[in-house]
C-alpha cells in the first residue's frame, strides 16, 4: 500500500516538473488527476485507476527487488539514547520529548498480584526472545501496525518460540537466535538472507533494555511490551470491511497464507505479555545483557 502510494507521489512530483516545463495540457488525464477523488487508503481502488504501463512499472519494481526503495526506512525510536541533563530546574516537570516518539505504557497488575510464585531466571531470557521478535516484527512493518494488525500479531507469534510453544530459554544467544530460525523456516515471511540479522536483533534487544537513560532503563522494554499487547488486542478486534479486488487478489497479505492467530491465541500471548510487562517492573533490575 505504501509503495503504491510512493509511485503516486513521484508521478505528482514528475507532472509538476512537465507543467513548468511546458504549458501545453495533455490530452491524457495526469494520474494526480486520476487518483484526485480516490482513498488512497483503499489499495483496489488506487490499483483500478493506475494505467497498463503504471500496473506493469509496479510489477518490474516487485520482481526486481527494488520496491523497497521507494519507501523511506524507518528509523526505530529504541536507537535514541537521550541521557538527562546534569543540571535541571526544580520546577520543571516537563515530559522529555522521546516519550512521545515511543509507544504508550500500559498499565498491568502489580507482579505480586498476577502470582506468588518466584519467577525463573529462564524468564528473563524468554523475554529476549520476546524483544527479538517484537524487534524484527516492527523492522518488517516498517514500525506502522496500524493497517495490518493481524499481520503484525500473527508475526510476532510466530517467529517467538515462547509465544507461540512456551519454549524456554537459557541465555541470550539461543533466544535470539531462535527468532532467526523462525523466519528462516516460515515460507511466508518475505525477507531476504541475512548473515547480519542476529546482529541486528541482538543490538536492537540490547538498545531495549539499556532503556533511554540511565533514570529511566526500563521505559524502552515496557513500551515495546506495551505495543506488543496492543498489537495482540488491535488483532483481536480487526474487523475486515473492505471488499476484495483485483490488487488484493494478486497482492495478498502474508497472514493469508497462514492460519491467523484464534482469539484465544491472541488473549493468551496478551496475558503473557502482561505478566513480562509486570515482571520488568519488579525484576528486571537483576538482569544485565551479557
Amino acid at each position: 500500500m505504501e509503495i503504491l502510494k510512493r509511485i503516486n507521489q513521484q508521478d505528482d512530483e514528475f507532472d509538476d516538473c512537465l507543467d513548468e516545463s511546458d504549458g501545453d495540457s495533455d490530452e491524457e488525464e495526469s494520474l494526480s488527476d486520476r487518483l484526485a477523488m480516490v482513498d488512497l487508503d483503499n489499495p483496489d481502488e488506487l490499483w483500478a485507476k493506475l494505467l497498463p504501463e503504471e500496473k506493469q512499472e509496479f510489477l518490474e519494481l516487485i520482481k526486481s527487488g527494488d520496491v523497497a526503495k521507494l519507501v523511506p526506512e524507518w528509523e526505530p525510536w529504541w536507537e535514541d539514547k537521550h541521557p538527562m541533563p546534569k543540571v535541571r530546574f526544580a520546577d520543571d516537570n516537563s515530559e522529555p520529548e522521546y516519550k512521545s516518539k515511543c509507544p504508550k505504557i500500559r498499565t498491568v497488575p502489580e507482579f505480586s498480584h498476577l502470582t506468588k510464585t518466584e519467577p525463573s531466571p529462564q524468564v528473563y531470557f524468554n523475554l529476549i526472545n520476546v524483544l527479538a521478535s517484537y524487534s524484527i516484527t516492527a523492522r518488517y512493518m516498517n514500525g506502522d501496525f496500524s493497517e495490518l494488525p493481524r499481520e503484525a500479531a500473527t508475526i510476532l507469534i510466530n517467529i517467538s518460540k515462547n509465544l507461540c510453544s512456551n519454549a524456554i530459554f537459557n541465555d541470550l544467544e539461543s533466544a535470539v537466535e531462535s527468532v532467526n530460525q523462525c523466519i528462516i523456516d516460515c515460507p511466508w515471511i518475505i525477507l531476504e538472507p541475512d548473515s547480519k540479522r542476529v546482529l541486528q536483533m541482538t543490538n536492537d534487544v540490547t538498545w531495549i533494555l539499556e532503556g533511554p537513560n540511565e533514570e529511566e532503563p526500563f521505559f524502552y522494554t515496557k513500551a515495546a511490551l506495551s505495543e506488543a499487547i496492543e498489537i495482540m488486542c488491535a488483532a483481536k478486534n480487526f474487523k475486515e470491511t473492505r471488499r476484495r479486488g483485483k490488487f488484493s487478489s494478486a497482492f495478498p497479505e502474508p497472514t493469508e497464507a497462514s492460519p491467523l492467530a484464534s482469539k484465544s491465541t491472541l488473549n493468551k500471548c496478551m496475558k503473557k505479555l502482561e505478566y513480562y510487562l509486570s515482571w520488568t517492573d519488579k525484576h528486571l533490575s537483576a538482569y544485565r545483557i551479557k
